[in-house]
């Protein structure tokens, strides 16, 4: 379940991750400065936005300490042109999941350097 409740409720969400039927996971509390020690008291998992995270390099440095702290890695991008998603799809294998369609949301796509086809991503 991607992040419930608001990233303030710091509390509650240690609180609830032991007995919670499903795994929780971090969206709105990850962003480019993050605090693993605190996460992984809160979350079974992160969701890393590659632009909410500040970028390429760093959705590599929250994945590496993701992994050390233990806990499942998604990635994401939202509403974001194929430039950023050909980004994406060269760290997903390194990904536990991935949720990359966002690019469909687009009007316009002006770089067309990825394509859907029944629902399979081509480069």
């Amino acid at each position: 379940m991607e992040q419930p409740m608001p990233a303030t409720k710091l509390a509650a969400y240690a609180h609830i991750k032991s007995s919670s039927p499903v795994p929780l996971v971090a969206k709105e509390s990850i962003t480019d400065t993050v605090g693993f020690e605190l996460l992984r008291t809160q979350f079974h998992g992160i969701n890393i936005d590659m632009m909410q995270a500040g970028g390429y390099l760093n959705t590599i440095r929250l994945l590496q300490l993701a992994k050390k702290n233990g806990l499942f890695t998604v990635l994401s991008c939202t509403a974001e042109t194929t430039l950023s998603f050909w980004s994406a799809l060269q760290l997903s294998n390194a990904f536990d999941f991935a949720n990359l369609s966002g690019f469909l949301m687009l009007d316009e796509e002006p770089f067309s350097l990825v394509r859907e086809q029944d629902g399979i991503l081509y480069l």
